[in-house]
């Protein structure tokens, strides 16, 4: 099972993926160029082809955008 984390700023966005036993599988900055939920709707394309959804436990979101993707996607917001 994976666990994706995801911090959205005004300016970046952050993601980390990783596996059942918290070994960290990706980390990355992203720039959002003004533009923060499209570049969540395409991480989650990117992520979701090498992730299969059934295999995602839970993702957890923080940041600016943080709880409005959290509602949006039923994922939880820190």
């Amino acid at each position: 099972m994976f666990s994706v984390g995801i911090d959205i700023g005004s300016v970046s966005t952050d993601v980390i993926v990783m596996d059942g036993e918290n070994n960290v599988l990706e980390d990355r900055y992203i720039r959002n160029f003004g533009k923060p939920i499209q570049i969540v709707l395409d991480l989650f394309r990117e992520l979701l082809s090498t992730y299969p959804q059934e295999k995602i436990s839970r993702v957890a979101f923080t940041g600016m955008v943080g709880k409005l993707l959290a509602e949006l996607c039923g994922g939880f917001f820190a």
